[in-house]
């Protein structure tokens, strides 16, 4: 699972997303992360968010400069409904599951995901 969303034991201080947002480089290139999900859906994101607004991210994409595609293909929960809801939730700090066909199965899906 992802644990996007577990907080850090080290006492690191959470920011705003604003002051997340103004961290970014946008001088940097644009670098897309591409995300396999089951049934050969794809989502895709930019590096720089998933940097600035999850710790899980930062840890595996500073580890490997170079990776620009995460296989979740095999990890059921993450249905192209509930991981869009997690990638938006990332970009905005607000859930909204009603932009979406909302299956009964979406907020455990969801929660599976983040912890």
């Amino acid at each position: 699972a992802l644990q996007l969303f577990v907080a850090s034991l080290e006492g690191d201080e959470v920011q705003p997303t604003y002051r997340q947002f103004c961290g970014i480089d946008l001088a940097e290139a644009v670098s897309t992360v591409v995300f396999r999900l089951p049934f050969n859906k794809r989502l895709q994101i930019d590096r720089r968010i998933l940097v600035a607004r999850s710790h899980h991210f930062r840890e595996i994409l500073s580890v490997d400069q170079n990776l620009s595609e995460i296989d979740l293909s095999k990890e059921a929960a993450a249905d192209l409904a509930s991981f869009t809801v997690l990638l938006r939730f990332l970009m905005t700090d607000r859930w909204d599951a009603t932009s979406s066909h909302v299956e009964p199965d979406l907020a455990f899906n969801v929660r599976h995901l983040a912890k």
